[in-house]
């Protein structure tokens, strides 16, 4: 074989790779033209084994989230009734909302989900506003809703109203002291607690600037301080639990479980406000 057939095979065999490349480029921009652009910032983030957190048409790639978990365990806890509150509570007048809500998610008839969408969905719509002086005034929750504010009574029965109207099993909560009071939401959760979490935590990556060690605070009821002790000893040790009530703490900042609300409050009160 001469010279120039040699250099004729070799010119194309480059203009072979050259369109290959070409059409494998092609092919990848296809791919990426018909991405959203949460799966467009998942691959770009997938690459540096880092979440992608999209925001404004922004990609962020940041750390994982992690728990770590904070618990109280209450003794011979009881739940009471609550006119004020139980007559204001109405499923049906926010159900469309909270529904609306949950499909905007992937996954939306499962327990975090939902638990997420409503609280992200009140905190993105509801802005905490005082009562007048001297008027402890409680709003309906389709009322919240449309004038978009209340204070804590009126975003819990807002919230636990969601809540509910979507399957989920809602309290109120309120704490007191000599000077000062506290209204918040929360909601039991029959699913082990592990399992709960590792279906959580894609959630907070995804959809809000969280990142890191966060912390995740709920509530366990036994009747007994033995049977707190002997919990609590699992739970250090790695175990899980179910059911806990998950705390939803009333001005919706953050995520379900971010805040503890208890504080320095030295009365507590659990209210049923199901039908």
């Amino acid at each position: 074989m001469n010279y120039k057939n040699i250099v004729l095979i070799l010119v194309v065999l480059l203009m072979f790779i050259l369109l290959a490349y070409e059409l494998m480029m092609i092919e990848e921009s296809f791919r990426e033209s018909v991405l959203t652009d949460f799966e467009k910032c998942d691959n770009r983030c997938n690459k540096d084994n880092r979440v992608s957190y999209l925001v404004e048409g922004v990609c962020y790639c940041k750390e994982s989230v992690s728990f770590d978990k904070k618990y109280k365990c209450m003794m011979n806890v009881t739940f009471e009734k609550a006119e004020k509150y139980s007559t204001r509570f109405n499923t049906s007048s926010v159900r469309d909302d909270a529904v609306s809500s949950a499909i905007m998610y992937e996954n939306p008839n499962s327990i975090p989900t939902r638990l997420f969408a409503v609280y992200q969905a009140i905190g993105d719509r509801i802005h905490y506003i005082s009562d007048p002086v001297q008027d402890d005034y409680i709003a309906n929750p389709e009322e919240t809703w449309d004038i978009q504010g209340g204070d804590c009574d009126d975003i819990s029965i807002l919230m636990a109203s969601m809540f509910e109207s979507i399957g989920l099993d809602a309290y109120m909560v309120e704490v007191y002291n000599e000077s000062y009071g506290h209204v918040f939401v929360i909601v039991r959760v029959d699913e082990d607690l592990d399992k709960f979490l590792n279906e959580y935590r894609p959630l907070i990556e995804k959809y809000t600037p969280y990142f890191g060690m966060k912390p995740f605070n709920f509530l366990i009821f036994r009747e007994t301080e033995s049977e707190c002790e002997y919990s609590l000893h699992n739970l250090y040790m790695g175990e899980s639990v179910k059911p806990f009530y998950l705390i939803a703490e009333s001005t919706a900042q953050g995520y379900p479980g971010k805040q503890d609300p208890f504080g320095d409050f030295n009365n507590t009160r659990f209210i049923d406000i199901g039908q």
